[in-house]
């Protein structure tokens, strides 16, 4: 039960249905909780949960109630020594935290995710390197001088890293932004306009090649889209 619960969910985030998501794997959830032992997929159905959970909570203080669930799933990954897994929950925790506002707790997170990632799944380092990328700009934003200058050329490094090694990824329409939202911290109006511009078109593409019931974070991803076209605008208007 707990296994065919992580398959419908999915099947529910892909026709965007996310309540129904989450009512099928709390189903699940209770199913795999009489289990002496647990099952093989359960970190990836305690993953699943706590990220529909996540994406259905717009209270900031709902959402770090949350935190405890994730720290389940690492738990869970561990004692079934699924590596793989346990860099997804960690991801995911990190980024949980730096919506937040706790940089120090998020840089713990998802430096954990990157160096499980670097040992068992190189593949998908490129998450990795574009999570810590808006983090070093998120700590960019909150220096000034020195400091801010050495944060965001951190997070330009990595964020290139992201670009540079293509799918599976990010978007390229969310690097090529948060690259422009870098090289405007950097004082460079024009490449980051430039960045800005080329972001929007990679949006549109994918808007019209993807389905957008396929994520589960539809809204966000909307919600993403707008920012997307806003900076482009904005930045567009200051160099007019």
């Amino acid at each position: 039960l707990g296994g065919i619960a992580v398959n419908v969910a999915h099947i529910y985030e892909q026709m965007g249905d996310a309540e129904a998501a989450l009512s099928a794997l709390e189903r699940g959830k209770a199913a795999t909780d009489h289990l002496r032992a647990p099952p093989a997929y359960e970190p990836q159905l305690l993953i699943r949960l706590r990220s529909v959970q996540a994406a259905l909570q717009e209270d900031p203080a709902e959402r770090r109630y949350i935190k405890p669930s994730y720290e389940d799933a690492i738990e869970a990954a561990r004692q079934t020594a699924d590596p793989n897994a346990e860099a997804l929950a960690w991801h995911l925790l990190g980024q949980e935290e730096m919506a937040a506002g706790n940089l120090e707790d998020a840089e713990a997170a998802l430096g954990q995710a990157l160096r499980l990632r670097t040992s068992n799944a190189p593949e998908n380092l490129g998450f990795s390197y574009a999570a810590l990328g808006a983090l070093r700009l998120a700590q960019a934003n909150r220096a000034s001088g020195e400091e801010r200058h050495r944060r965001a050329k951190e997070a330009e490094v990595l964020t290139q890293r992201a670009i540079g090694l293509g799918s599976p990824g990010p978007p390229l329409s969310t690097l090529l932004h948060e690259r422009g939202q870098i090289r405007e911290a950097l004082g460079q109006p024009s490449l980051a306009l430039e960045d800005f511009r080329s972001a929007v078109n990679k949006a549109i593409e994918w808007s019209g090649a993807v389905p957008p019931a396929r994520s589960l974070l539809t809204g966000a991803n909307v919600a993403l889209q707008h920012e997307i076209f806003d900076s482009f605008v904005e930045a567009a208007a200051r160099q007019a």
